[in-house]
């Protein structure tokens, strides 16, 4: 479809919105519809009530579904914070999240840090093949999108993961840490089971929704664009596997560094991210 420059768009996305279902409370005086806060007419209804009937939705029950918050593996509580799309169990050191009415684990890892000061970022490492690119390794990737570095021959079995922020943040910023955690791709070694005494920044973008970013974090990491543009439409991800990857972040007055990469983040985009 056209976009607002007249240029054909070719790929078009949202992530993390907020979808709010809001009830308009009227009420029915005579043959009038009435805005049931400030007692106005809005519209008029012919056949009054009878006219009105067949276009009202019925539910009998409202129903508020609660999933208890403690660990199927181990009875323990579960521990998050109020935005958090993952609850992680400290005893037995797991990572569930909600999704579908039940709980549901999720493969997490922690990195270790430089420190017991050291603070935690969330990050979906997704492993996915490109159909329509032939994109199925690090080295594929590296070419298509024209990376100024030389490939390694290990890289041509290694699987290709996308990184993504696990958390909202402004835009620009997320493609950002996105494209820079994905095209550098230090070799993390995280290890499982290791969980930090200082509490992990919370999880506050589903993986599902990180998912819909796989195709724009593939074509901001591309060097020409215009290797990656014309393709977009055709593309489509398989993912192989997916893993909730906690990267260890030094603290400064107002940034937040990640200790094997440099990349920054600033406290107050976290901040303002978590209100979005």
């Amino acid at each position: 479809s056209p976009g607002t420059s007249g240029a054909p768009v070719l790929h078009r996305a949202f992530i993390g919105e907020t979808m709010s279902l809001i009830y308009f409370p009227l009420y029915l005086s005579g043959d009038m519809l009435v805005d049931a806060v400030i007692n106005r007419p809005v519209a008029g209804v012919p056949g009054g009530r009878e006219g009105l009937e067949p276009s009202i939705s019925k539910k009998d029950r409202w129903d508020i579904a609660f999933i208890p918050t403690l660990c199927p593996a181990c009875g323990w509580d579960l521990k998050g914070d109020r935005d958090s799309v993952v609850l992680l169990c400290e005893n037995c050191e797991t990572a569930w999240d909600g999704a579908k009415g039940r709980l549901n684990q999720v493969e997490c890892a922690f990195m270790p840090g430089r420190g017991e000061r050291s603070s935690y970022l969330p990050f979906w490492k997704i492993t996915a093949n490109a159909g329509g690119l032939e994109l199925r390794s690090f080295a594929d990737f590296i070419r298509i999108t024209n990376q100024p570095v030389l490939t390694e021959g290990a890289w041509e079995e290694e699987e290709m993961s996308f990184w993504s922020p696990a958390f909202k943040i402004r835009p620009r910023l997320f493609l950002s840490l996105a494209r820079n955690l994905t095209v550098t791709r230090k070799r993390f070694k995280a290890e499982e089971g290791v969980f930090p005494e200082k509490k992990p920044f919370p999880v506050t973008l589903p993986a599902s929704e990180a998912a819909q970013a796989l195709k724009i974090i593939l074509a901001v990491s591309a060097a020409n664009k215009r290797n990656i543009f014309p393709h977009l439409p055709r593309i489509r991800f398989e993912i192989k596997d997916l893993a909730l990857v906690y990267l260890p972040f030094d603290e400064t007055g107002h940034d937040m560094i990640q200790q094997d990469t440099g990349i920054s983040v600033n406290k107050r985009s976290l901040v303002y991210g978590r209100t979005l």
